[in-house]
């Protein structure tokens, strides 16, 4: 009867842990790896583009140290630039895609937070 208890408990267990995996796309600390960056410096200003590899339109907004850019929708596919000077101490991207919030954070020539 325990060993049955026993059992029972360790399959519950293991499929709690299933069910609360992250998706297929989407590493354990919440990084979305379908949406990356690339960051190219032009003289006095600093680009930022967010190419999205997801299967569908994300939400994207560049958290800044002083102030944030507010969401940007990108296209499955597509890519935005975000240019300017106003990009300084840039510490990452927040994204939403399919109801669910993600951060990449961003390490480089733009400066970390």
């Amino acid at each position: 009867m325990r060993a049955k208890l026993v059992t029972a408990t360790v399959i519950a267990g293991l499929a709690t842990a299933l069910a609360s995996a992250p998706a297929a796309n989407a590493a354990a600390d919440g990084h979305l790896s379908c949406v990356t960056h690339t960051v190219k410096i032009k003289g006095n200003d600093k680009i930022l583009t967010v190419r999205n590899k997801c299967g569908g339109t994300v939400k994207v907004n560049v958290h800044q140290s002083m102030s944030d850019s507010g969401y940007k929708a990108v296209s499955r596919g597509s890519s935005r630039k975000f240019t300017g000077g106003k990009y300084h101490y840039v510490c990452g991207l927040k994204i939403y895609y399919k109801g669910t919030r993600y951060y990449n954070r961003i390490s480089g020539p733009l400066g970390d937070c």
